[in-house]
């Protein structure tokens, strides 16, 4: 008689498609289902899980089983916003709500919010026994300390960001400082991000294993129809196309691209510079793209799910961000086989092998940026080497089979115990 599989479970509440998602979904997809099954704790509203195609055949039978924490939220909300509107203006809102949300700190409303959410998981933690609980988001730092204090045997958790500065917000670190000290063992997406917490909040380093992110490349590998893609973007024929994937957020320096290219558009008019991503900078960078007087050189897409298609009819990528764990959108960059030029921080270094497959340069820079980008437009030779180095560096050093294999002898360690 076959050996029961053992059961692991996940912590995901996210509810969208972020990178640790994609993360997870790669894992799952992957994952040895002969000795082992997969739960999936989960809000009931997560879209990402409940209506993923590639997983539903892996649920269906009983390889993944879905398992809610939380109440689903309301849907077609008519008679609750009705109800709301006859509620007398006075009474909407109590003197203790106001005070709340007008005067207590917001370190403060974190902290209490976190200990609500520790109390409410490790009650669910206490009904719903697991024996090994991978924690996956950023942000779910409750769920590693509920479940320690649930007394779940192995915990898990992927650390996906870099730590808070001490400087800037004592409450998130303390929440992180008796987070990562709840898990057993914390996987590290890169080496980079082993190191900041192991600084920041002083965890043993062998507390800390670093398995770099498994990637599907399959759609960046492709080939496209350059013109078609060009075509339906309405991109001139003699434009060089400069992509930028990421979401508008200040971590990632799009203002340093658009002061970049504002130095550089009287040497070199025929740039476009596609923006792919949203986020709530938009506005402030179309002002900015506007003030800089290069707005016919800047095209804002909003979110795309067609990336691969628009980076397989770009010439560049460019990521100057401020901070980045990994850059995993650099490692499907190099897999269309475009060169990329990227800030030296975090663990694009692990990513990104300078001057072999692009560029990288110090954050915040937007001269160097402006410095590289000439030097690579001006020698397409040099770009189109840079990207074929790139293609043949991702093949070998982000295969999910690695990532699934690795990821798989933690847990086994710990059942090993």
């Amino acid at each position: 008689m076959p050996a029961a599989r053992r059961e692991i479970s996940f912590y995901s509440m996210t509810g969208g498609m972020g990178g640790s998602e994609v993360y997870l979904k790669n894992l799952l997809l992957s994952f040895d289902y002969k000795n082992y099954k997969a739960a999936l704790i989960c809000s009931p509203d997560d879209p990402f899980f409940l209506q993923d195609d590639q997983l539903e055949p892996l649920i269906e039978r009983g390889d993944i089983a879905i398992k809610f924490f939380g109440t689903a939220k309301a849907r077609g909300s008519e008679a609750a916003a009705a109800a709301h509107a006859a509620v007398p203006a006075e009474r909407k809102e109590s003197l203790k709500q106001k005070i709340w949300r007008r005067i207590v700190p917001s370190s403060i409303k974190l902290l209490m919010g976190t200990l609500r959410d520790t109390q409410k998981l490790a009650r669910y933690f206490k009904e719903n026994p697991v024996n090994i609980l991978h924690v996956n988001d950023a942000g779910a730092e409750p769920a590693s300390i509920a479940a320690r204090l649930a007394g779940v045997p192995h915990i898990v958790g992927t650390l996906h960001v870099l730590p808070y500065n001490k400087m800037q917000d004592w409450v998130s670190c303390l929440i992180e400082f008796f987070s990562i000290r709840s898990m057993d063992v914390a996987i590290a997406v890169s080496e980079a991000t082993k190191k900041a917490w192991i600084q920041q909040t002083g965890i043993a380093a062998d507390r800390i294993k670093v398995v770099l992110n498994g990637m599907d490349l399959s759609a960046f590998t492709r080939e496209y129809d350059v013109a078609a893609v060009r075509q339906e973007l309405s991109i001139p024929a003699a434009a060089y196309v400069i992509s930028v994937p990421a979401r508008l957020h200040p971590l990632k320096g799009h203002q340093y691209l658009f002061e970049a290219v504002s130095q550089i558009r009287s040497e070199l008019p025929q740039i476009m510079v596609l923006i792919i991503g949203d986020g709530v900078l938009r506005e402030s960078l179309q002002k900015k793209v506007e003030g800089l007087g290069i707005g016919p050189m800047v095209r804002f897409l909003g979110h795309r799910a067609d990336i691969a298609r628009i980076m397989a009819a770009s010439d560049l990528i460019v990521l100057p961000s401020l901070s980045e764990t990994l850059g995993l959108v650099l490692a499907e960059a190099q897999a269309a086989g475009k060169a990329v030029i990227a800030t030296n921080i975090g663990g694009i270094p692990e990513v990104v092998e300078n001057g072999v497959t692009g560029m990288l340069i110090p954050p915040s820079d937007s001269p160097a940026l402006a410095r590289a980008i000439v030097q690579l437009v001006q020698n397409p030779a040099q770009c189109q080497e840079m990207g074929k180095k790139g293609r043949e560096r991702v093949d070998r050093v982000f295969p999910t089979q690695r990532m699934v294999a690795q990821t798989l002898e933690i847990y086994q360690g710990l059942l090993d115990q």
